[in-house]
């Protein structure tokens, strides 16, 4: 797990640092404090310098818009990852992780490279000045030699550099605007032939009783998740309502990222109130089995107190505010409990 995390210049960071992550960690605050700017840094530092996270980030803010020119993505797309819109700092995000030991990522704007070369005028070599938009990024990792990738923006599209080695471990980040049917139907027949499938349906039956079992079927061509309630036909799990997606789409991601981090934003929605304690403890008991450690947002004072009562031991929760940079509040076990206890605001 991560112990610790340390990011700088990343959006509206100037500088965070978080102390004392557990297994499963709460991410709090008012709007605009940081929650999911905190996850987009930690997808960014757990895909070991892909440069896809940046494209991750943009799509979660519905930030990618057909035709856009080159210079807009350099200005508008690219230009919102550095703190202040400041593209000459650099943006730093470091943790220390129990296992990897010290992971840590630099992301910077980089000029295209090219010279213009004047021909007997007397005038000095200058850079060639065009819509080209290049990210670059170091990597680096406790005894391994520094990963260099960069991402260019042209008028046909994306131009990547070749990722040296993968990434440290499996991330994946679950938000109200991704995940579809067959990318869930694929993790799911991944776990069935594993004979690990158990772990899906033990946590739906838990908002849905009648639920028996689950299975693979085809809904006009496209395998999709099935369900047994006890009617004379399956059921789409999609029919099920949008809290059954949303814990099947979490568990999911858990058990299909071991030894990994799974990021989810606003963890409470789509989910009754009722059934979020219940939620918490198959998160708990998935992230366990499969050793994977859990950042989930919330603005929910119910949903922090179910996530107290079903996990008793091993929460961590973090309470993001504005400040000069940004500040945190950490809660261990003891202070959670006695916030519960005395009503304490915590979000």
């Amino acid at each position: 797990m991560f112990e610790e995390l340390r990011i700088r210049q990343f959006r509206l960071f100037d500088e965070l640092h978080l102390e004392s992550l557990g297994r499963i960690n709460v991410l709090t605050g008012r709007n605009n404090s940081g929650k999911t700017t905190l996850l987009e840094a930690i997808l960014h530092l757990c895909g070991g310098g892909h440069q896809g996270g940046v494209l991750v980030s943009n799509q979660m803010r519905e930030m990618i818009q057909p035709g856009a020119s080159p210079a807009d993505w350099a200005t508008t797309r690219f230009g919102h990852i550095f703190h202040k819109l400041d593209t000459s700092s650099t943006i730093s995000v470091e943790g220390r992780h129990s296992e990897q030991g010290t992971l840590s990522l630099e992301i910077s704007f980089a000029s295209d490279g090219r010279m213009k070369i004047p021909l007997g005028n007397g005038q000095d070599a200058a850079p060639i000045e065009g819509p080209d938009a290049i990210l670059r990024y170091v990597f680096r990792q406790s005894g391994r030699e520094a990963a260099e990738t960069t991402l260019r923006c042209t008028a046909e599209g994306f131009d990547t550099s070749e990722q040296q080695g993968l990434p440290p471990f499996p991330v994946s980040i679950l938000t109200m605007r991704n995940g579809n049917v067959r990318e869930d139907a694929d993790r799911f027949s991944a776990l069935r032939r594993r004979k690990e499938h158990d772990v899906i349906r033990d946590a739906l039956q838990k908002i849905e009783p009648r639920l028996t079992d689950l299975e693979i079927n085809s809904g006009r061509g496209e395998p999709m998740i099935f369900g047994d309630v006890g009617l004379p036909e399956l059921v789409p799990l999609n029919v099920m309502g949008e809290g059954m997606v949303r814990v099947a789409r979490l568990v999911l991601s858990i058990a299909t990222s071991p030894k990994g981090v799974v990021l989810v934003d606003e963890i409470e929605n789509g989910i009754h109130h009722s059934a979020m304690e219940k939620v918490w403890a198959a998160v708990s008991r998935a992230a366990s089995e499969y050793q994977t450690q859990v950042f989930a947002t919330t603005h929910s004072l119910e949903c922090v107190h179910a996530a107290h009562r079903a996990i008793p031991e091993g929460l961590s929760l973090h309470r993001l505010q504005p400040g000069t940079g940004r500040t945190s509040v950490a809660y261990g076990t003891d202070e959670i409990t006695a916030a519960v206890h005395h009503h304490i605001e915590v979000r």
